[in-house]
């Protein structure tokens, strides 16, 4: 039987020191945000609905002590076919990439580097151009045709080098990122038997066969190493609870979330409340009814983040209000902010 270990996946965000918030800066049509850790990334995004986040974007990325860039296209919508062939074409030159050994997706799920030689050529004939156009045939069957606007891109790098003092050195691209794994499957691990035994008899769970949910037992998989698991564990009249795990080829974890109360102030807790997982942007969301009209209650937002998930966004409404007899209009879920994340990017409720 694998053991189950028990993490407190979010309590550091609120007991300790506060993380600065990423430096953001834009430049025409490009974006560069650089970290604490001194990891850049220039990225023009595509995005034909702001409520629903980007399309896709390209990226180019570099730690300062690292001697390598990397080149990568983000694919929020559709994923590119893992035996498709994409080709970019700029000022009529076209470049193609296949296979893993020269397009493939590291880490995240949906992030894919341009690698070998030919990425060098292909920033080199960036550098100059107005814009890239891109063309695959995504994971449905149907072409995708992309097109980046470049204009912003030199001076993006520019600002990139400035603040990571290498101005003046040259770009060199054409690895994958270190300490990333490929990923070689977007299906999630295999949920044993004998850990939907344990996690009931350990959370004080009600059998499956018991709650009329019983039989939604959720799986989904985080990134190249990592699968998440939502198994039901109680059931009310209109609240449905879960406990949530996460699994990697060492092990399972059990997952603790942020928690409100008015009474009690922050807290953990090992439940989920009517969850929802978005697998676009990799975000974890709840939803605990104060009753069965919805004007009460707590709305959390996490995501993903290599090895936990981090709370974005936290809203919470102590009080049941609404007067059904009056007509009140009934916003459902959406409550004071009671926490907001400095780097929480919309789309806020996905």
């Amino acid at each position: 039987m694998q053991k189950i270990l028990i993490a407190i996946s979010i309590a550091i965000l609120f007991f300790s020191t506060a993380i600065r918030a990423s430096e953001i800066k834009q430049f025409k049509d490009w974006q560069v945000s650089c970290d604490k850790y001194d990891t850049c990334n220039a990225s023009n995004f595509i995005i034909s609905d702001k409520d629903i986040g980007p399309d896709y974007a390209l990226s180019l990325s570099h730690n300062k002590y690292a001697e390598l860039w990397q080149l990568s296209l983000i694919a929020y919508a559709k994923q590119p076919d893992d035996n498709s062939k994409i080709k970019l074409i700029i000022d009529g030159d076209e470049f193609s990439f296949s296979g893993t050994k020269e397009f493939a997706a590291y880490g995240k799920l949906n992030q894919y580097y341009f690698l070998e030689e030919k990425s060098q050529a292909l920033f080199d004939a960036m550098l100059p151009a107005s814009k890239v156009n891109m063309v695959f045939t995504d994971i449905d069957g149907n072409e995708q045709n992309l097109s980046f606007s470049l204009n912003g891109l030199s001076a993006s790098l520019l600002f990139i080098d400035d603040r990571q003092e290498l101005v003046g050195t040259k770009k060199l691209f054409g690895s994958a990122p270190r300490y990333e794994s490929l990923v070689s499957t977007r299906e999630p691990h295999k949920i044993s038997d004998d850990i939907i035994d344990l996690q009931v008899l350990a959370n004080n769970c009600q059998p499956l066969d018991k709650m009329a949910h019983g039989g939604d037992v959720m799986s989904f998989r985080l990134d190249a190493d990592t699968s998440l698991h939502l198994i039901p564990c109680w059931a009310g009249a209109y609240n449905f609870g879960y406990t949530a795990y996460k699994q990697d080829k060492h092990e399972i974890e059990q997952l603790l979330f942020a928690s409100y109360t008015d009474s009690l102030g922050w807290t953990g807790t090992k439940y989920l409340v009517n969850p929802y997982f978005n697998e676009r942007h990799n975000r974890l969301s709840d939803f605990y009814k104060g009753r069965g009209l919805g004007d009460c209650g707590s709305v959390g937002l996490w995501e993903w983040d290599k090895h936990y998930f981090k709370l974005l966004k936290y809203e919470h409404k102590e009080e049941c209000n609404t007067s059904v007899d009056n007509g009140e209009e009934v916003s459902l879920g959406e409550f004071p902010v009671i926490f907001l994340n400095e780097g929480f990017i919309a789309p806020e409720r996905n």
